[in-house]
């Protein structure tokens, strides 16, 4: 594949804090950086926050802060960067969050990093726990995976972009402590230092997403 891949984050690019552990898998690649809200005024964040019991996503802003936002009010700034990405000549936008996206319309191919990540890891691992960023997304997180497994999946939370070494430490033994035998990070934040953490935190085999859907998006377009 010769063609202009776009990298679409939900929150800002460039992820200086992705693109390091993804420059192996992208190797001879023509690639470029979208974020959802590149362009987004204090407004628009603000009219994209969670409110109550919301489950929320969250990602990164240019300055290194934590954005949260829900998914039905942020697709139109997605969609929005995905066009942009098409106009720039790109073939096909990997979306890079693994929290669950429906297809839209676009006018370019979109590959969401969830489904890729989902089964790559199935389809070669059992056992596994998962770690997600929130409290509030363990259930829903939990349902996507066993629906996938068709069995038990324990998950547990600590946030990638704010949470300490030893918060992170603590939710992978929470896994080990269920019973998990590999543990899967389950957003695009969670890096390759992060996934050091949890393996020696637990000695068990470490799974991370942001890398897994990138390789698996290159070999769908490959095909």
């Amino acid at each position: 594949m010769t063609g202009l891949l776009a990298l679409v984050t939900i929150g800002q690019s460039p992820r200086v804090d992705v693109l390091p552990d993804l420059l192996p898998v992208l190797e001879g690649r023509r690639y470029a950086e979208y974020g959802a809200l590149d362009d987004a005024t204090a407004d628009d964040l603000a009219a994209i926050a969670p409110v109550g019991d919301e489950v929320p996503l969250v990602s990164r802003m240019r300055d290194g802060s934590r954005v949260s936002m829900v998914h039905a009010r942020v697709l139109p700034f997605i969609a929005a960067a995905v066009e942009r990405a098409a106009a720039d000549g790109a073939e096909a936008a990997l979306l890079m969050c693994t929290g669950h996206f429906e297809p839209f319309e676009t006018s370019i191919p979109v590959y969401a990093a969830e489904p890729l990540a989902q089964q790559a890891i199935v389809e070669s691992v059992t056992g596994f726990g998962v770690m997600n960023p929130v409290p509030e997304q363990v259930e829903e997180s939990r349902g996507r995976w066993e629906a996938r497994v068709g069995g038990r999946v324990p998950v547990s939370a600590a946030d990638p972009y704010t949470a300490t070494d030893r918060e992170i430490a603590a939710a992978a033994r929470e896994l080990a402590d269920r019973g998990a035998t590999s543990i899967v990070l389950d957003c695009f934040g969670y890096s390759s230092a992060m996934a050091a953490v949890v393996l020696s935190a637990t000695g068990l085999p470490v799974h991370l997403t942001r890398t897994i859907a990138v390789r698996a998006a290159l070999a769908t377009m490959d095909a």
